[in-house]
């Protein structure tokens, strides 16, 4: 199933709601998002299991790493489009704004929720 919606957040913190169905056959999410105005940083699960020891999970939170796409060379959070050409590999954000006294931070969690 292809998710699509959600809106987007217009503060920080916020948050949105998308509800999608699962199957036994199908049980597992892949879901990224765009972190937004930035040049090309997005958060995301991959292949995230919704189904254990054959048991639907009531509740799975996951917390977010940054990543940069390494296709835009942009400096800031807010830089014009320049493109990287060739583009660098995908990578973990590891500086600021994440970066805080020291510390790699969270930038955000997705929650799932059964709801039947």
């Amino acid at each position: 199933t292809l998710i699509r919606g959600g809106g987007g957040l217009s503060s920080s913190p916020g948050a949105t709601t998308v509800e999608f169905d699962v199957t036994a056959a199908f049980p597992y999410v892949t879901l990224v998002t765009m972190v937004a105005p930035s040049p090309d940083w997005f958060v995301g699960v991959s292949a995230l299991p919704l189904l254990a020891s054959g048991e639907w999970r009531a509740e799975v939170v996951v917390e977010l790493s940054l990543w940069d796409a390494g296709t835009d060379r942009g400096a800031s959070y807010e830089s014009d489009n320049a493109d990287m050409v060739p583009a660098a590999p995908i990578a973990r954000l590891q500086t600021a704004p994440v970066l805080v006294n020291g510390s790699v931070h969270a930038f955000g969690r997705f929650i799932f929720r059964r709801l039947q």
